[in-house]
């Protein structure tokens, strides 16, 4: 089973925090204060915040997004 880490980020939409899971992307969820430490949290902290200063329009990121067809596609 896979450790899921989190790590909050202050953006001017409020506080958003990244869900990693096996070195992943599989969320976002907000207000849920939260920083633990992977090696992809720092790299999606840093490109959520350049995507929010609308200084990024693609992520680079491992992403295995979860969630019902809606969720995915929003």
């Amino acid at each position: 089973m896979s450790q899921i880490r989190r790590r909050s980020v202050k953006t001017q939409f409020g506080l958003l925090c990244i869900v990693e899971e096996a070195g992943e992307i599989t969320r976002l969820d907000w207000g849920i204060s939260a920083d633990d430490h992977s090696d992809v949290l720092p790299a999606a902290e840093t490109q959520l915040l350049a995507y929010a200063r609308g200084e990024l329009e693609t992520f680079d990121l491992p992403m295995n997004v979860k969630g019902t067809d809606f969720q995915r596609d929003v």
